[in-house]
């Protein structure tokens, strides 16, 4: 993520019951929305980078601390729809205004529906089906969005021009989001120093305003950079205190 200040978006998705920390199995809507016309219309070639590419930071994400015991389980839903682009009617703010159109139209055709209702069930859903511990969804698309990348709730929300990064560098971003998924803080930007952040009440201890110029610790947190500070790990419950029984 670059760019997004900090806010309610980022916070509302610490403390969300399906997503509570990162240990254990985790089932990953991948849902990937492509419009029947016009610039919002994905290739296959498209979809199949964003698979890969999300595979690739979860991937990644699994192996960082072994005890946590993280694997990701996938439920892959490639959707058409017709809806324009926003800014919608009726939303209760600036990321639903560009979102719900073509979201709550995508929920729809899979028999869920509109708004959160429709994608905290099918969150639900597939944790029942691949019976994992935890789970969230993510709508990766062409339409454009208030953010290139955020997370709220149970779901994460991608471009998948993934602005100055680019699509070969979806892995990284969508790591990043992954954990604040499960409660980690971002470490740029207005981001605060201290706090309570996660499940552990972690603070945030690599925040780039906590540090002199360039002395900040390299992070997932910070820059996408494949690698997690130890405020990062407790913050999406990498500690030994929630760690599953090893026999």
């Amino acid at each position: 993520l670059k760019g997004l200040p900090i806010g309610e978006e980022v916070l509302r998705s610490t403390g969300t019951p399906t997503s509570l920390y990162m240990t254990g199995s985790v089932a990953v809507g991948l849902v990937i929305v492509s419009r029947d016309q016009g610039a919002e219309q994905m290739t296959t070639a498209e979809q199949r980078k964003i698979v890969q590419e999300a595979q690739r930071g979860l991937a990644w994400l699994a192996t960082v601390d072994p005890r946590a015991q993280v694997s990701f389980h996938y439920d892959i839903k490639p959707i058409k729809v017709t809806a324009a682009p926003g800014p919608y009617p009726g939303a209760r703010d600036a990321y639903e205004q560009m979102e719900k159109g073509w979201r709550d139209e995508a929920l729809n055709m899979m028999g869920y529906a509109s708004g959160r209702d429709g994608y905290r069930q099918y969150v639900q859903d597939i944790i029942t089906t691949k019976g994992t511990r935890w789970g969230y969804v993510s709508f990766f698309t062409k339409y454009p969005l208030r953010h290139f990348a955020y997370a709220i709730w149970e779901k994460v929300v991608m471009d998948y021009r993934n602005d100055g990064w680019g699509p070969d560098n979806l892995h990284k971003v969508f790591a990043h989001e992954t954990c604040h998924i499960f409660g980690a803080a971002d470490e740029y930007g207005n981001c605060s120093c201290g706090g309570s952040h996660g499940y552990l009440g972690i603070e945030n201890g690599n925040c780039i305003r906590c540090f002199p110029p360039g002395s900040q610790i390299d992070c997932l947190m910070n820059q996408n950079s494949l690698t997690i500070c130890e405020w990062s790990k407790k913050q999406i419950g990498w500690d030994t205190s929630l760690f599953p029984e090893t026999n």
